[in-house]
């Protein structure tokens, strides 16, 4: 074993040699001997080399992290941002949604929406409104070309003009052809998304006039009259 350990074969002549000779003392042949140093270096290299790899791996990975992240960031600005009164009422009326559902009697129902009317009181001094964002859930014309208009600001809830002249009498919700908001909807349509300005209807019932011929019309999906100053589209 110990030979095996201290002595080699000389590749030319076949003799033992030992490992530590720099030639053969039977040819003369000069040993060649492991480049340690060499060796040891190339491994160095290919660790290094390795952890160059993984680096940019991880680079090229945050890269992608961050390119989606500022594409979302990018989407995000070009969302339409809900008013903050806008998100108030809503609020508001939606609560009433839900508790005017719970309801277990005519006399409760009766007293939600006195409490709807209280709380919108509460919450709003003015009737006018800037730059609300809602989707057009009706658009089109009476007998004389007068335009129809009904905007959803939430699942259950819309601002809309009258659909008759008779009711509208008083109100003059119904858009004329000659006017600039006929121009701004004449190329929109339902389930276009838009950004819309105006007033309510003041109302001694509801506090902000409700259209609905019932109760249960008017707390579960309220049709508040409107009359509408601009609309615009949203991108």
């Amino acid at each position: 074993m110990s030979s095996e350990s201290l002595f080699k074969k000389c590749k030319a002549c076949g003799k033992d040699v030992s490992k530590t000779a720099n030639s053969c003392p039977g040819c003369g042949v000069k040993i060649k001997k492991a480049n340690f140093i060499k060796i040891f270096v190339l491994c160095i290299a290919i660790l290094i080399l390795i952890k160059i790899i993984a680096s940019w791996s991880e680079d090229d990975g945050k890269l992608q992290s961050d390119t989606a992240s500022d594409t979302k960031t990018v989407v995000k600005k070009h969302e339409a941002t809900i008013p903050s009164d806008q998100a108030k009422f809503v609020q508001i009326v939606s609560s009433f949604v839900d508790k005017y559902s719970s309801a277990k009697n005519e006399l409760q129902k009766s007293s939600l929406r006195e409490q709807r009317r209280v709380a919108l009181a509460d919450a709003f001094t003015q009737n006018s409104i800037n730059s609300w964002i809602g989707t057009i859930t009706e658009l089109k014309t009476n007998n004389d070309g007068k335009a129809i208009l009904s905007v959803k600001v939430s699942p259950n809830i819309e601002l809309a003009t009258w659909n008759n002249e008779f009711s509208d009498i008083r109100s003059d919700t119904l858009i004329e052809k000659d006017s600039t908001v006929y121009d701004e909807l004449f190329s929109l349509s339902v389930g276009q998304k838009v950004e819309f300005s105006g007033y309510l209807f003041s109302s001694s019932i509801d506090f902000f006039e409700e259209k609905s011929l019932t109760t249960d019309g008017s707390m579960k999906n309220p049709e508040f009259l409107f009359k509408f100053f601009s609309v615009k589209t949203v991108n």
